[in-house]
């Protein structure tokens, strides 16, 4: 027995045929292109970085009744603007004096932090790629004794990536005004 085809069932067959195939790569190209944003998506939320150093390193001074400053440069190396909150934290007890001495005689200091005009700043917004400079300003409060360190971590933490942070160390030792 032989079949005999119309030009109506060859049309309907490929009719066929093609809408099936268009469901298929309409739903591979869905799903590709939900991996590409979630690849996305999750590379933008791992890409966070950031560098925070003191300008030209020079993370170890001392410091006056006067006091002193620290020039320090926040560098956003993500692809996104990002916001950073900015802490200072004495660390005697965790950190090494430059002189090798014992940190169980080191002192708390006064740290605040302002922009490069003196107004006092407690973040600072940054666009992809951009460097702002910010001044780490130490106070000597009175009665501290003379010839003793401080180590304090500058901490930049992101408000756009969750638990991301930078940090700097810094070492300052208080000098006695009478060997000046």
């Amino acid at each position: 027995m032989k079949f005999k085809t119309t030009s109506n069932e060859i049309q309907l067959f490929y009719s066929i045929i093609t809408s099936r195939l268009n469901f298929t790569i309409s739903r591979n190209l869905i799903i590709i292109a939900l991996f590409i944003v979630s690849t996305t998506f999750s590379y933008s939320q791992s890409s966070c970085k950031a560098k925070l150093q003191v300008e030209k390193s020079r993370n170890s001074r001392s410091i006056t009744s006067e006091g002193t400053q620290y020039k320090l440069e926040l560098t956003n190396d993500n692809f996104n603007s990002a916001n950073y909150t900015l802490k200072a934290v004495n660390i005697n007890a965790s950190c090494s004096n430059n002189d090798g001495s014992s940190t169980s005689g080191n002192v708390n200091l006064t740290i605040f932090f302002t922009d490069l005009d003196s107004n006092p700043i407690t973040e600072l917004s940054l666009n992809p790629g951009e460097t702002k400079s910010f001044l780490a300003k130490i106070e000597l409060p009175s009665g501290t004794p003379f010839n003793k360190w401080n180590c304090t971590q500058i901490i930049a933490t992101s408000n756009d990536c969750s638990s991301y942070s930078v940090s700097t160390i810094l070492h300052t030792l208080v000098s006695d005004p009478n060997q000046e």
